[in-house]
This record gives structure tokens, C-alpha cells and sequence, in this order.
């Protein structure tokens, strides 16, 4: 030490009264003070440094923290201040990079979950960072979290990807699919780099105009999907629903009976008979009489689903909607009638005049269509949403609306190929998103404006690739006029506006159509609208206490607490502390409803106790972490801080028990070598405090370094002897004996001093 050791003690100690007595100005010149006893003292400079931190004065502060990291460039306390620092000034990039730092540094010491926090920060300030990625994809491997891991290597793929390099990015998805192969992401974005690395394959449909007309500037209507081209193609037949479908391939199927007869297993001549006669009667009209055949064949024990269905469409024609729904309902069961039966079902209570329950059915078998459109990883997420779709319509009970719905269905099923306009329909719907948001067909026909709507996405969509902005959004204007109820016309408007650089009315647009959606219940989309808002502003506190409050309305209570650390994050960014805290809080209120309770109260109850010892708050500190302790009582860091802090406070026996159970930890876990260096820094840190002093030289000694424990025990026989502790002294003489130092008789001699009372 360069200087005066008792004033340097002194200013140490007047620091720390007027630091909690919130005394700032007094508390700098103590840590000056004691730094010009003692220049690269690290308690003091980083002390100092949190006193004009709170005398906001963010830039001092920053001066004095980088000299902290100057004298200790390894050490975490050090650095985590610095980036603390760098960030509240507005300087992403660096406090990033010094992140980084901090995640090497406690790698140097073993703490990989340290490692892993410290990374994960620093990809919150700069998301592009592939070295932190890597690392941080690397150390989470290790600490066997694969699911994160994985992310974080799709993460590198896309970084990969849009700096063009396709071999690199395929590279990092195949180490996300062994990490975790169920990963949907990585999956399809494998399939999608491989399918780039093909020549990519020519639109024959849209380009044949443009080869014609090479002069040609801007896209016309003709150049995109309409319902009428298909038409044109599909092949003329006289049944095209799925009804008439199911009836005919009913009527097949009872037909081949009549070819049965006789054979084992097939009905009785006297039955095939009848549905002979059956059969010839619904196909001349002959309603009423093919009905009672039916019904004998039914009773004469034969319940083939072709049977019921073809009763259905009988009982459907008179005007018997009851018995026609039953029958429909028994045939619904058949699979291969399923399809049929729902749009039959729908057919029969619309007819009735019960639009809920022929809604029901009609979104039902659009379910079913459209999931065989889709790939397999995007029918969970489109059943759920459609079952979202049925609740929003029969919960608002607008007839209107649900018979313009149900028309609209109904001229789409009747017209020829319905099956392949679905999958057209698919195929355009995938191509005009330009999110990854999963349209549903139910959706695409809800419009009456169908072609409208149609015709401005791809124009829209093709003026934007052309950087024809302003064309681009004269033509949503106009789409919009005509179809003013179909959202996704008002977003790829907000989209427009913010290729054109106008981000502030992009964020207005896309937050009235996020209440629109919430108007009409559709929860969910109103929840992508407020994460696209946030991508655009993510210090927006507003939007973030919204997106909130519709997540935990879902009951989605693990991504509400995402949301919620976040958006305590922001408010510490902007300097609203104590919104910070009550975000937190009410963080720790709602982990209460999480299946995962403990660990998210230990995580957010560690960013509270962060705060409050920054703020210099030990008391409020203190009990963050013993209610961490509580809850996971082997949490490392948890016990580490309260030593700390319970020295701090003169709570002297407290932090010793602390540091004991923490070392008891420690010892468990097998993590020996940890043991040694909390207590070599507290040493560092506390070189008065005995008790820190005999259990570091009892560590040596179990460790067999002899010499480190004679030269600790030594030091410790000192101080006892200086505070007039004679009895401890000569115990700790006699241990020194027992490690047979090499000057033993000197040891032995001055034990008998001591013992004589000549010392």
C-alpha cells in the first residue's frame, strides 16, 4: 500500500456511513480520500464511481469505472459498472462490448451461467454480434440448455444469411437441428437455404405479359391471380361441392352392393333388393318413396354410412332439417364422409335459419381444407387460430356478416375445383406475407372484396419490389376504399410507410389496426401487431405495457414475463428507476401464476437486489437476495451478495455464516478451486476482517499448499496479538506448528511467549 493504512481504513469506512446515509457529495471525498492512500484500490474507485453515478453524474462516473477497469481488467464487478454505465449514456455498442468482456472474464473463472447472462445483455444492446452469439451458443451447449442453444446458432444462421454467406448459414442451422431437432425454425430455414442454393424457378404465369410487352413498366391487374383464370382451367363437371361429392361417391358405394349379393358378409337379396329400388328412386326424383327404402334398409340392420348420408340429402330436399342433421351427423363419423357432412351440416342449418351452428360447420370444413394445404409444422398454429376465428363469430352473433361469410363459402365450394384454388389460394396467401404471420383461408374468403383485395396485395407487393412507393401506396389507398375492413391491407399500408422512412406513421397505422383487431376479439393478432410495433420502437414503454396486458388476458403468463423483465429493462435504460422496481414487482406478483413459480422469482428478485445495491440500498438489497435463498437456497450468487452486503452493514457473524454455507456449497458440488478464490477476493477486499483470514488459510491447508496457509496463519497470529486476543493467537501458533513451517522452533519459541505472557 502506497500510503497511510489507518487513513486510508478511515476514509474507507467514512465512505461507506455517507454513502448510506445518501450523502453523496460527502461520500466522493472520502473515496478520494482513501484513493490517494491507496490509487488502484478497487472498493474505492468503484465506489466512487457509484457516488457520482448517484449525483447523476453519468459521465464522471464513466471516467472513474474505466479506471476501475483499468486497475482490475478481469474483474466482473468492475466491468458489469462500466457497461451499467456506457448503456444509461446511450452507448449500445460499447456497454456490448464490454458485456462481452464480462462473459470472458467469469468463463476464466468457471461461472458459465454468469457467462451466459452477461452475453444474452449483450445481445439485447447489439443483436448482430455473431461472436456473442457463438459464444453464448457455446457455453449454453455446455450448461446442457439445447432448446437456447439451438436459437442462438438460428440466430447466427439468419446473421449469416443476410450478409449472403448460404454455406455458413446452413452450416449453423444443422448445429441448431442437432441440438434440437424439433425446431421448426431452423428446419424450415434449412430447407429454404438449401431450395436458394437451386437456380431459382421462373413465375411462367406472371412473366408471359411482361415478355410480351417488354416496354411495359408497371404491373396490371392481369398479371395476378384471379378466381375467373382458374375457373377457366378447371374441367366442366356437373357436382362440384363436397356434398355432391360425398353423395355421388355415396351412391357408388350402394351401387357395388348390388354386385355383392349373395357373397359372405354382403346383405341379404331381400335388403340389396331394396336399395336397388332406393336408389333408382333418388336418382328420378322420386324423394318420398327412396326415403322409406332407405329407412327399411336401415332397420333391416345395414347402418352403412352411405345409407344415412343419402337420407341426409332426401330429408334435406324435403325440408326435414331435424332428421336430415342427425343423418348428417351419423355419417360425419366416416372420414371419408367427413368433409361432405360438415358442409351438408352447414347447408342445413342455414337453411333452418341457425347461422351460428352452419358457421360452426362451414369454418370447419375450411379448417379441413386448408390444413392439407399447409406444411406439417404450420397445423398446430393454424387449427388454433381458426378455433380463435369460430369463437369471434359466434361470440359477436352478427347475423349480417355470417350470412355474407357463409354466402361467400358457399361460392367458393360450389365452383369447379375448389381443390385447387384452395391449394392457389395457399400458395398466393404464402407468397403476399412478407412476415411469416400464417393466413388462414377462412380469412382470405371472409372479404366479399375477395378479387379486390387479391389484386391490390400482389400489385402492392410488386410495386414495393420495384421501389415504386408512392404507386405502392396510392393502390393500397384505393384497396382499402373498396375493402376497408380487411386489415392486412392497412398493414402492408404501414408497411409501405416505413420502407419509405416514415417510421412514426408506420407505428400509428399498425397500433389503430392492433385495436381494431382487439375490437373484433382477435387477440392474437393484435398481440403480432404490438410485437412489429416493438421491433420499430423497442424503447416504446406504452406499447410494451399493452402487449402485457393482452398476454396475460390469453393466460400466456411465461411470455408476459418476458415482456415484463424487458420492459423494466427500458425503463432503467431511460433512467426511470423506480419504474424499473415496480415493473419488477409486479413481475414477481404475476410469477406467482407461472408453472415455472421459483426460478422466475429468483431471476427478476436478482435484478431487483442489482438495483437497490447500486442505488446503495443495502437494507432493500439484503432482502431481495435472502428471499432468493429462500427460494433456491444453493443459489451461488445469491449467497456471494449477501456476504457482501452483510458486511457492509457490520453484520459481521451474518456474512461469515453466509460465506460458510456458501463454501458448503461449494464443497458439495465438488467446485474446490471456487472455494479458494471468494476467498482469496474477500481477503483482497477485507484484509482486517479475521475471520476471512482463518478460513482462507484453512482452505490452503486442505488444499495442501502449506506454504500459502503458514503465510495466512501468520498474518492472522498478528492481528490477533495487535487486538489483544492471546488465547487465539496461540491456537493459530500451534496450527502453524502442526504444518511444521520451516523456521519450527522460532513458531515454538514465540508459542511460549505467548503462553508465558513475554508477549
Amino acid at each position: 500500500m502506497a500510503g497511510n493504512r489507518e487513513k486510508f481504513e478511515q476514509a474507507m469506512r467514512d465512505a461507506y456511513d455517507h454513502s448510506w446515509n445518501q450523502n453523496w457529495e460527502a461520500a466522493i471525498e472520502a473515496y478520494k480520500q482513501a484513493l490517494v492512500e491507496s490509487p488502484t484500490d478497487l472498493a474505492a474507485t468503484l465506489g466512487l464511481g457509484g457516488a457520482f453515478l448517484e449525483m447523476g453524474q453519468p459521465q464522471v462516473a464513466l471516467k472513474v469505472f474505466e479506471r476501475a477497469v483499468q486497475v482490475a481488467p478481469e474483474d466482473t464487478s468492475a466491468l458489469a459498472k462500466l457497461a451499467d454505465v456506457q448503456e444509461r449514456l446511450g452507448r449500445p455498442e460499447d456497454a456490448a462490448a464490454t458485456q462481452f468482456r464480462t462473459g470472458n472474464a467469469f468463463v476464466q473463472q468457471g461461472k458459465l451461467e454468469e457467462a451466459a447472462d452477461a452475453w444474452a445483455h449483450a445481445l439485447r444492446l447489439a443483436p448482430d454480434q455473431a461472436e456473442t452469439h457463438l459464444q453464448l451458443a457455446q457455453v449454453l451447449e455446455q450448461l446442457d440448455r439445447s432448446e437456447q442453444a439451438a436459437a442462438e446458432y438460428v440466430n447466427l444462421a439468419i446473421i449469416a444469411q443476410r450478409q449472403g454467406d448460404v454455406d455458413l448459414a446452413i452450416e449453423h442451422c444443422q448445429q441448431a437441428l442437432r441440438l434440437d431437432p424439433d425446431t421448426s425454425q431452423a428446419q424450415t430455414m434449412f430447407e429454404s437455404l438449401q431450395t436458394a442454393r437451386q437456380p431459382e424457378a421462373i413465375d411462367l404465369e406472371f412473366w408471359d405479359e411482361l415478355e410480351s410487352e417488354p416496354d411495359r413498366s408497371e404491373p396490371t391487374d392481369e398479371d395476378v391471380f384471379s378466381f375467373e383464370s382458374l375457373t377457366r382451367e378447371a374441367e366442366e363437371t356437373d357436382g362440384h361441392s363436397p356434398m355432391e361429392l360425398s353423395q355421388r361417391r355415396a351412391l357408388q358405394e350402394l351401387a357395388e352392393t348390388l354386385f355383392e349379393a349373395g357373397a359372405d358378409g354382403s346383405p341379404d337379396l331381400a335388403t340389396v333388393a331394396i336399395i336397388g329400388q332406393a336408389i333408382d328412386q333418388q336418382t328420378r326424383g322420386i324423394v318420398d318413396d327412396a326415403i322409406e327404402n332407405y329407412r327399411k334398409v336401415l332397420k333391416s340392420g345395414l347402418t352403412r354410412t352411405a345409407v344415412f348420408f343419402n337420407l341426409g340429402t332426401l330429408y334435406y330436399e324435403r325440408i326435414r332439417y331435424d332428421d336430415a342433421v342427425e343423418a348428417f351427423r351419423r355419417s360425419m363419423r366416416d372420414e371419408a364422409y367427413t368433409l361432405g357432412s360438415h358442409y351438408a351440416l352447414g347447408l342445413t342449418y342455414r337453411a333452418a335459419g341457425n347461422i351460428d351452428r352452419s358457421l360452426e360447420h362451414f369454418l370447419e370444413l375450411v379448417k379441413m381444407v386448408d390444413v392439407e394445404t399447409v406444411r406439417p409444422d404450420q397445423v398446430e398454429g393454424l387449427t388454433a387460430t381458426y378455433q380463435q376465428l369460430s369463437d369471434k363469430h359466434i361470440a359477436k352473433g352478427d347475423t349480417e356478416k355470417a350470412n355474407i361469410f357463409t354466402t361467400t363459402l358457399l361460392e367458393f365450394f360450389s365452383a369447379p375445383n375448389w381443390e385447387g384454388r384452395a391449394r392457389e389460394v395457399r400458395r398466393r396467401m404464402d407468397s403476399l406475407s412478407e412476415t411469416g404471420d400464417l393466413m388462414t383461408l377462412a380469412e382470405y374468403l371472409e372479404a366479399p372484396e375477395t378479387e379486390v383485395i387479391v389484386s391490390a396485395m400482389a400489385l402492392t407487393g410488386e410495386y414495393v419490389r420495384r421501389n415504386m412507393l408512392m404507386t405502392a401506396a396510392e393502390e393500397c389507398f384505393r384497396a382499402i376504399q373498396k375493402a376497408p375492413s380487411y386489415l392486412p391491407l392497412h398493414v402492408r399500408l404501414g408497411d409501405i410507410f416505413l420502407k419509405q422512412e416514415h417510421t412514426q406513421e408506420a407505428v400509428t397505422k399498425y397500433l389503430v389496426v392492433s385495436d381494431v383487431y382487439q375490437m373484433r376479439g382477435d387477440s392474437q393478432q393484435a398481440i403480432n401487431i404490438y410485437q412489429r410495433v416493438l421491433r420499430l420502437a423497442p424503447m416504446d414503454v406504452k406499447v410494451r405495457a399493452k402487449l402485457i396486458d393482452l398476454l396475460i388476458i390469453r393466460g400466456e403468463v411465461e411470455q408476459a414475463l418476458e415482456q415484463y423483465l424487458t420492459l423494466a429493462d427500458v425503463h432503467y435504460q431511460l433512467a426511470q428507476v423506480d419504474q424499473s422496481l415496480e415493473k419488477y414487482n409486479e413481475a414477481l406478483r404475476l410469477a406467482s401464476s407461472s408453472a415455472d413459480e421459483n426460478a422466475w422469482k429468483v431471476n427478476v428478485l436478482h435484478r431487483i437486489g442489482d438495483i437497490y445495491n447500486q442505488r446503495v440500498d443495502w437494507a432493500q438489497a439484503t432482502m431481495a437476495y435472502e428471499s432468493i435463498v429462500a427460494l433456491s437456497s444453493d443459489d451461488e450468487r445469491a449467497q456471494l451478495a449477501l456476504v457482501d452486503l452483510y458486511f457492509k452493514q457490520g453484520e459481521n457473524e451474518k456474512a461469515l455464516e453466509s460465506l460458510d454455507s456458501l463454501l458448503g456449497t461449494y464443497q458439495s458440488t465438488g467446485k474446490t478451486q471456487q472455494v479458494l478464490t471468494v476467498l482469496r477476493e474477500a481477503v483482497q477486499t477485507r484484509p482486517e476482517e479475521m475471520g476471512l483470514r482463518a478460513r482462507l488459510a484453512a482452505a490452503f491447508a486442505r488444499q495442501g499448499m502449506a506454504s500459502e496457509a503458514i503465510a495466512e496463519y501468520d498474518a492472522l497470529g498478528e492481528m490477533q496479538l495487535e487486538a489483544g486476543l492471546r488465547e487465539e493467537a496461540a491456537r493459530t501458533i500451534q496450527t502453524i506448528i502442526s504444518l511444521r513451517p520451516d523456521d519450527i522452533e522460532g513458531y515454538r519459541r514465540l508459542y511460549s511467549q505467548i503462553k508465558g505472557g513475554g508477549l
